[in-house]
């Protein structure tokens, strides 16, 4: 019953925004994203849902992808005073970009979503977009241990996201990436928010 009723908040992009904001951290979100890259260059966000970390990036020339219309007409109203900001409601396996035409890819958030048997052809896919020797930045919360303060547990158990995984389950998947190689991983602490956080894992990923 409650997750239901947090899939119909999530379909409404402003009441979404509201409980990203309270629950989801945005602002924390924003400044962990950010401490993995300083140049802004061309980046591709994957998954950017209503554009609500994308104030972060605002140097770089931003280009914002997700399946979800609602959420992209959401961002493109609500960036659309930035000329450097775009949003695209596109599908990242049509190809709807040029190949090695980002410098850097975010791929935040989002990876709790993918089943397994989709997750490593979308990576595929973000490389394909990706110029060689450019990174892919890839964050995701992971699945909550035995010492995870409570909250943590529940809000995981509520998350519409189905395949939240270990820290050791993303370093099987992407050391075994011939495409990419790991440059950097660590388990990211989330502190400094009103509701407890999971923790999260970083992958800074240089494609070869």
């Amino acid at each position: 019953m409650i997750r239901k009723i947090l899939h119909n908040l999530a379909e409404n992009p402003i009441l979404f925004e509201i409980f990203e904001k309270i629950f989801g951290a945005d602002d924390e979100k924003m400044k962990i994203y950010r401490q993995a890259f300083h140049n802004g260059n061309r980046l591709l966000d994957f998954g950017c849902s209503t554009g609500n970390t994308t104030k972060a990036f605002l140097d770089f020339d931003y280009y914002g992808i997700d399946l979800d219309e609602g959420c992209i007409k959401y961002a493109q109203n609500r960036w659309k005073k930035h000329s450097n900001v775009k949003f695209f409601a596109k599908d990242i396996f049509k190809k709807p970009f040029k190949k090695e035409y980002f410098d850097y890819v975010l791929f935040a958030g989002t990876g709790h979503h993918i089943p397994d048997e989709l997750f490593v052809p979308i990576v595929k896919e973000l490389a394909y977009v990706l110029k060689k020797g450019g990174e892919i930045w890839f964050y995701d919360i992971l699945k909550p241990s035995k010492s995870s303060p409570l909250l943590a547990k529940v809000l995981a158990s509520l998350d519409r996201g189905r395949f939240i995984r270990t820290a050791k389950q993303y370093d099987r998947i992407f050391s075994g990436l011939k495409f990419i190689k790991i440059a950097e991983s660590k388990v990211i602490k989330v502190t400094n928010t009103l509701i407890p956080q999971e923790d999260y894992c970083f992958y800074r990923l240089k494609k070869v």
